[in-house]
């Protein structure tokens, strides 16, 4: 079972225990654990989103050269894109 499908169960769980007729000493300890529970899953889901973010070249990623989309066109590139675009300074 996923973890995600986990947590679902465990909401379920939590929001059905008020109305099973459990004694209130019960429900204590039982909404304590499902909140911890709850709280492992979450830092578990968010471990693993972190980890498929760096590993998809995301932001955390301190090799990728951030604004290499910016950079200035060498003047050879600039004169064959207007070579081959026709583009003139009549235009």
């Amino acid at each position: 079972m996923s973890k995600e499908v986990t947590l679902i169960l465990l909401g379920v769980w939590v929001a059905a225990v008020p109305h099973l007729g459990v004694p209130t000493s019960w429900k204590t300890s039982i909404f304590f654990i499902s909140g911890l529970v709850i709280m492992l899953l979450g830092f578990f889901l968010r471990t693993e989103a972190l980890a498929r973010k760096l590993g998809q070249g995301g932001a955390l990623n301190s090799s990728r050269q951030t604004f290499v989309e910016n950079a200035a066109p060498s003047v050879a590139n600039q004169q064959d894109h207007e070579r081959k675009e026709g583009i003139t300074s009549l235009n």
